[in-house]
């Protein structure tokens, strides 16, 4: 028993050491394109729990920018500016330093704008 409590007090320590380090963010990169031409479009990141955590929008060139975002798993929805949803979506994995890029081929948007203001679900 005596030879345990060493042992057992070493490892809390380092997974506590561990857990206190944190990752590096990384950047994900969005080139979105319909019909092959760039395409401004709204782009909503999700975590692997399925909540929305950021919302940005590209520019007329179809490029933009999630920064400083935490290493994971993550989806990527694409919206037009009266949040119609393309069916295209993208699920990534982000490593500490990475900076991903996406390309996206879109086609025609679906479904109805809401009424509500709310983003409707995909």
């Amino acid at each position: 028993m005596k030879g345990i409590l060493p042992v057992v007090v070493l490892i809390s320590l380092c997974a506590f050491l561990a857990s206190c380090i944190e990752q590096a963010p990384a950047e994900l990169s969005i080139i979105a394109k319909l019909d092959g031409k760039p395409q401004p479009v709204t782009c909503q990141l999700y975590n692997s729990k399925g909540n929305q955590i950021s919302e940005m929008s590209t520019d007329f060139n179809g490029i933009g920018y999630f920064r400083a975002v935490p290493p994971g798993t993550y989806t990527v929805k694409f919206c037009d500016n009266k949040y119609t949803f393309y069916p295209a979506v993208k699920t990534v994995t982000l490593q500490s330093d990475d900076s991903l890029p996406v390309q996206i081929e879109l086609s025609s948007p679906t479904g109805d704008a809401p009424t509500d203001g709310s983003n409707p679900p995909v």
